[in-house]
């Protein structure tokens, strides 16, 4: 997220307390400078340091949902070292080290301290709790009167994204779906017998024909007219012999004896008998 300084208005808590860090850091940096003999423990003013920028970060790209645990982390190692820090100075500070110097340096690190047991108790506490809503920073949105263009909104609507759970299309040729509705009944007639309804088609399927062999015949116990909603379906009749890839499910994958290919329903179709057998193989 890009750095914005007109966050830190947003929220009056976090301008003030990062006004007081900066200040306090600064108060800090120039009573060490003006004390100068630290024994070692510049390292404390370099690691303020970087606690406050940190944070500056933070706040100004909005990022401390992400950050929360390390920058309490920070704070629960910076508060001790700040406090013995400043209790040393004031106790054993050497006649021959200036006072206001040394008072400079402590009163640096007591402000930093205040301010740091404030972050703590805020951004400790959860974002929804009384003190948690404290260091809540608002999210840029877009002004009112931005116009979007027609098109820019349109490809926007038709974007395809990768955590849409839509089928990766196959390579192969895709035959329209199957229709949802029941296919049509067949209705007898006085030279036919009645033929059983076929089985229901499952919804929201596509045929594929993929590159496969028929290696199996079935004989037409019943003729059959295709749902002409349904282009993938065979029209058949009573005794017609067509092939099949095999005999799974409640509608076959079948190729006729034109070369026409489609399903057909299961119910519909048996074993050849051994004439349509002899017939077909001629």
């Amino acid at each position: 997220m890009a750095i914005a300084v007109h966050r830190l208005v947003q929220n009056r808590f976090i301008l003030l307390t990062s006004i007081l860090a900066v200040c306090a850091w600064i108060i800090a940096f120039a009573g060490a400078v003006s004390i100068q003999t630290l024994y070692g423990a510049w390292w404390i003013v370099i690691y303020e340091a970087f606690i406050v920028t940190f944070s500056l970060l933070l706040f100004m790209t909005n990022s401390m949902a992400q950050y929360r645990l390390s920058f309490l982390t920070f704070l629960a190692a910076s508060i001790p070292l700040l406090t013995i820090q400043a209790d040393y100075v004031i106790q054993y500070t050497k006649p021959s080290v200036p006072r206001d110097g040394a008072n400079a340096y402590a009163a640096g690190y007591i402000i930093l301290v205040c301010v740091q047991y404030l972050w703590v108790i805020v951004f400790g506490s959860d974002p929804n709790s009384y003190f948690g809503m404290f260091g809540q920073i608002q999210e840029d949105q877009l002004p009112t009167d931005q116009h979007i263009p027609a098109d820019h909104t349109m490809y926007m609507s038709n974007e395809k994204h990768l955590d849409d759970n839509a089928p990766i299309a196959d390579k192969r040729i895709v035959m329209p779906p199957f229709p949802t509705a029941t296919p049509a009944s067949v209705v007898p007639t006085e030279n036919t017998t009645f033929s059983p309804p076929p089985p229901q088609q499952p919804p929201h399927s596509e045929y594929l024909p993929p590159a496969v062999e028929y290696y199996e015949k079935v004989e037409a116990l019943h003729a059959y007219k295709a749902n002409e909603e349904d282009p993938n379906e065979l029209s058949f009749e009573k005794g017609e012999v067509l092939e099949v890839v095999d005999r799974k499910g409640n509608w076959w994958q079948a190729r006729k004896s034109n070369g026409a290919l489609g399903i057909i329903p299961s119910n519909y179709f048996a074993p050849p008998s051994a004439s349509s057998s002899s017939a077909g193989s001629n």
